[in-house]
């Protein structure tokens, strides 16, 4: 049985405004006004 890697990004954002893109394909866009921290699956944007 072959399994896939399964890739994600861990991130973290303070009073800003930011796009995540991986291949230029947006996989995150937020507008924070306080903090935030996350982890999201990037496997869908990988070529």
């Amino acid at each position: 049985m072959i399994k896939k890697p399964y890739y994600m990004i861990d991130f973290s954002a303070s009073a800003c405004l930011f796009e995540i893109r991986i291949n230029d394909y947006p996989v995150a866009h937020m507008d924070i006004a306080g903090q935030v921290a996350s982890t999201i699956p990037i496997n869908f944007a990988i070529l």
